[in-house]
């Protein structure tokens, strides 16, 4: 996966605790895949995630739209960086304004949904199964589309590695880093009362703020906060995964 060449490449992700770290995570699997000539800074508006790897810089989280832009264009040397976003909020208007402030900004576009998208310079969606012909672009946009542009961190390669042994009649369940209606609930408690299931793993979500307790026995294991190889460990030990598209 390539951007123009420069010598900074920035990622701008959607990270709270309403989005979760799907972005953020498909991101920094984006960075772990550039050359290692380029130098890469993330940018932050809310908070930085623990022990985060990468160089990065925090701006407030309170902006107006247009503040926000000034902000992320104040720490872009736009003629020789790549400023890459994903996220839900990072709409028409907001890569319009960016477009308009600052024309020689190079900027490249995670997308999920298709459509019209007027304002990137390069759109990657790794959907499998979507087409050119599911966007409305500019005819100087590339689009990098499908499976061979997947964003998914090192960890989770295939590498011929040796499989670990499979705990029989276990389930690993992680449905993301929010989880707003709590659906980790509902299916741990269906589980919880099949005899054929041996063994429950829960990973929950930082952002993960329900209430409601999960069953609380010797079959239900929880985590949190697992690191990309721990998570890789534990679903590799499952019989089966219950996972968000």
């Amino acid at each position: 996966m390539k951007t123009k060449s420069c010598n900074k490449v920035f990622f701008y992700p959607a990270y709270n605790e309403f989005t979760g770290s799907g972005h953020l995570n498909r991101l920094i699997a984006f960075a772990e895949q550039l050359d290692n000539d380029k130098e890469i800074e993330f940018i932050f508006n809310s908070n930085v995630p623990k022990n985060f790897p990468y160089n990065h810089k925090l701006i407030q989280s309170d902006l107006t739209l247009n503040q926000e832009i000034k902000a992320i264009l104040s720490i872009i040397d736009c003629s020789l960086s790549t400023l890459i976003l994903d996220g839900y909020s990072f709409n028409q208007e907001y890569l319009g304004m960016l477009k308009e402030m600052r024309q020689d900004l190079f900027l490249v576009y995670v997308d999920d949904f298709a459509g019209t998208i007027q304002y990137a310079d390069v759109i990657i969606n790794h959907s499998p199964g979507v087409k050119p012909t599911d966007y409305e672009v500019p005819s100087k946009t590339k689009l990098f589309l499908g499976l061979d542009y997947l964003m998914i961190r090192k960890e989770f390669l295939n590498d011929n590695e040796e499989q670990n042994s499979v705990n029989k009649g276990s389930v690993f369940i992680c449905l993301g880093g929010v989880d707003d209606n709590n659906v980790t609930n509902k299916v741990v408690e269906t589980l919880n009362d099949i005899d054929r299931v041996k063994l429950i793993t829960v990973v929950l979500g930082s952002a993960y703020k329900h209430k409601s307790p999960l069953p609380n026995n010797a079959k239900v294991r929880t985590y949190t906060n697992l690191s990309a190889k721990e998570m890789k460990e534990k679903m590799k030990e499952s019989e089966l995964l219950l996972l968000p598209s």
